[in-house]
């Protein structure tokens, strides 16, 4: 629990730091953004490139990917970056996740969550005695596996396939197709 800042017992829910399009920007201010601006900048700007690195500083190493497209495309094409424009960019994006958390809340925001694929019981029920399955895996929704059964088979896209030799055929067998 986020109880005076102290996070030290880890995310208030382990399923909403696992998504992937999670956004945390509202969670830092203004001070936060231009020191880390101030870290990476060499002459007063700093190019297009570089903002990832500026977002690496300001969450003190991994940061969500889709944050820092969201910024570049706020940005535009602007190839030099002075710290006013990074500001303005971000003070948007982060305007943008407010409003969507505050729309969220607004409504119920279990059904919100991108984990989430019926609204009902028996919606569930019927996907699951007709073995209809989800549109996307757990690997499309969640960064990391969240429980250590998840955790088997979560890269088995990137596992070499397994060699299967055919077994051969005994003369009963051929005998008997013949």
């Amino acid at each position: 629990m986020a109880f005076f800042n102290l996070t030290a017992l880890g995310p208030q829910s382990v399923y909403k730091d696992a998504f992937k399009n999670k956004s945390l920007l509202h969670v830092f201010d203004d001070d936060d953004l231009k020191k880390a601006f101030h870290i990476v900048q060499l002459k007063g700007h700093i190019s297009r490139n570089l903002v990832a690195n500026v977002l690496s500083e300001m969450y003190h190493g991994n940061f969500p990917e889709n944050e820092c497209q969201r910024l570049l495309d706020v940005l535009g094409n602007v190839e030099l970056i002075t710290c006013d424009r990074l500001l303005e960019a971000f003070r948007t994006v982060k305007n943008e996740v407010v409003q969507k958390q505050k729309q969220e809340c607004i409504s119920d925001p279990a059904l919100n969550s991108p984990g989430v694929q019926f609204t009902s019981y028996k919606e569930y029920r019927e996907a699951m005695q007709r073995h209809k399955r989800r549109k996307d895996g757990s690997t499309d929704i969640l960064s990391m596996p969240i429980t250590s059964n998840e955790a088997y088979g979560w890269n088995a896209s990137s596992a070499p396939p397994i060699q299967v030799f055919a077994k051969k055929s005994c003369p009963e067998t051929l005998y008997a197709s013949a």
